[in-house]
């Protein structure tokens, strides 16, 4: 009795073992048939998106691939292609808020960030371009071709002026078709009414540029209010800088501080300062000269080159004539070597008569302009066309 009591359980048991094992087999195959089901609508939404972009309809090929994202989240191909079919339809948004997911799963691929940067060039917001690709955490050659492409891409400002002086910093020097200078910024807009006779740079680090009106010099600020007016009615007054400003009195050159203080009124001529050196002119001859006015040199030079806001440096070179010949020298007064001096990363350059822009590794605009200055720190340059002379900006220096 006992024996058939344990052969019916060991059945009973038998039978619940095998009722578990089809419960689990069947979860199972399931399991695997929802999987199997997924997999084939996933390649359906993935080649039904393809079929449409195939024939340009771009908006059907976006819910295609916003379905495949259903079943594959995250999938940073697919968001690319939503980012791309976006961009076919000209919808800005969806193209930038689909690039921007896709870096928010993958930050260090690369592909977004181009396909962003790609489009702000297509479009002509190279600035934003630039920030695209310096903002990125990774970066590639193509990237690196991309940054070089954009950064000196420019800007023609629209006003035209007669004459101008180049670039002083920030801001330039121009002359009006009336003959009258005033001042503008890196963009061109005027920050200094042209109303004066004559114009000198201005120092941003003081608020004080040079002026002349109806045969007064002094100083104004930024606004065209009058700022500085010097004690003695000088014939010259020039750019305020390191501590001091050249001026003339009586045919006599020296310098006057903004107390209005006068030093060394002995010179022929005196050049404003710049990185501490002057040059300056006595009985016929030509001498460089320290912020206390010491000589650096002798005056033994016929000639030192003066720029039109009255330095004599150029990219810290200073160019002088001795015994009828050229020579280059430094700061401290040493004969040196004239090499090509870049500002915003490029120097001028001419070819049959006009001029462009080059990097030292290749010509970035070409020789398409009647004249131009060199490009300032800020990133801007005067070039002359049959407009006049007008503002040409670096992209890589605008907001972005």
């Amino acid at each position: 009795m006992k024996k058939e009591n344990r052969k019916k359980k060991s059945n009973k048991n038998e039978k619940y073992g095998v009722l578990v094992i089809m419960i689990v087999m069947i979860a199972v195959g399931w399991s695997g048939m929802l999987g199997s089901s997924d997999k084939e609508d996933l390649d359906y939404y993935v080649s039904r998106a393809e079929e449409h972009e195939g024939k340009g309809a771009y908006i059907t090929a976006v819910e295609c691939y916003l379905k495949a994202l259903e079943l594959t989240p995250g999938n940073y191909e697919y968001m690319l292609k939503v980012a791309e079919n976006y961009k076919n339809c000209d919808d800005r948004n969806g193209f930038f808020d689909y690039c921007d997911r896709a870096i928010g799963v993958d930050p260090e691929n690369n592909r977004a960030y181009i396909m962003k940067a790609q489009y702000y060039i297509e479009d002509e917001s190279y600035a934003k371009a630039i920030g695209v690709l310096t903002n990125a955490p990774v970066t590639d050659e193509e990237m690196k071709e991309m940054l070089m492409d954009a950064s000196y891409r420019y800007r023609t400002y629209v006003k035209s002026f007669e004459d101008t002086y180049g670039f002083y910093g920030q801001y330039a020097a121009v002359m009006s078709d009336e003959g009258k200078w005033g001042v503008i910024d890196s963009e061109g807009d005027m920050k200094i009414s042209a109303k004066y006779d004559a114009v000198g740079g201005y120092n941003r680090h003081d608020d004080v540029v040079p002026v002349c009106r109806d045969g007064e010099w002094y100083f104004a600020d930024i606004n065209g209010n009058k700022k500085y007016v010097p004690n003695n009615n000088y014939t010259f007054l020039g750019t305020y800088r390191d501590g001091y400003a050249p001026v003339c009195l009586d045919s006599k050159y020296g310098y006057i501080d903004l107390m209005y203080k006068e030093y060394k009124m002995e010179y022929d001529f005196a050049s404003s300062f710049a990185y501490g050196v002057a040059a300056v002119c006595k009985d016929g001859k030509w001498a460089l000269i320290n912020n206390s006015f010491e000589n650096i040199t002798d005056f033994e030079y016929d000639s030192i080159e003066v720029n039109e806001y009255g330095t004599c440096e150029f990219g810290e070179v200073i160019t002088a004539v001795k015994d009828g010949q050229t020579v280059y020298l430094d700061l401290e007064g040493n004969v040196t070597e004239k090499t090509d001096v870049y500002f915003s990363g490029v120097t001028v350059t001419e070819k049959d008569g006009l001029f462009g822009f080059a990097t030292q590794e290749k010509q970035v605009i070409d020789e398409i302009f009647e004249e131009a200055t060199p490009f300032s720190d800020y990133g801007s340059a005067m070039v002359k066309t049959e407009r006049g002379w007008q503002v040409i900006r670096f992209y890589k220096y605008m907001e972005y």
